[in-house]
């Protein structure tokens, strides 16, 4: 943790098969996991940071939440967004809501001798390393939404077909 927020962890980059990360991480867990079809397959990331980032998030989720647990990942030109859904209750005090990625603050909810409130704050600070972010907001339907979002190369669109417009 000390080194994540001193700036002193250099990511190991690498091309990645997002839905096999996403497979992984959810392996111990009732996920949907749905990939629009305009999400590039593969992603350069460092796949143990994005790994812990993922498992803590669903780790979050599971002790805080209910399941099932949905996973979707979408495009906004220059990045991929991924939201993990929960069916709790969401988290009702919003002051809670904004300090849960500081580093040592853990909600009402936490269970007694639970963890030190380093979990989200390190999720936050990995994704912050790969010049992304991390946010969280109660769903209107229920639960809990948490949208992590990766920088992507922009969306490529091909040459006109120059045979459409030229005169016969």
């Amino acid at each position: 943790w000390s080194d994540l927020e001193a700036g002193l962890v250099e990511l190991q980059l690498e091309d990645v098969q997002l839905r096999a990360l996403l497979e992984e991480a959810t392996a111990d867990c009732e996920a949907s996991i749905d990939i629009a079809d305009d999400v590039d397959p593969t992603l350069n990331l460092d796949p143990a940071w994005v790994h812990i980032v993922l498992a803590q998030v669903l780790h979050n989720a599971a002790s805080h939440g209910e399941g099932p647990f949905e996973i979707k990942v979408g495009r906004a030109h220059t990045k991929i967004e991924i939201t993990v859904r929960d069916h709790g209750a969401g988290i009702a005090d919003v002051d809670e809501l904004r300090r849960m990625f500081e580093a040592f603050f853990r909600g009402k909810a936490a269970a007694p001798g639970g963890g030190l409130g380093l979990g989200m704050r390190i999720a936050a600070r990995v994704v912050e390393l790969h010049k992304g972010g991390l946010s969280a907001k109660n769903h209107r339907d229920g639960g809990l939404e948490m949208k992590l979002w990766l920088p992507a190369p922009p969306i490529r669109v091909s040459e006109p077909d120059r045979a459409l417009s030229e005169p016969e």
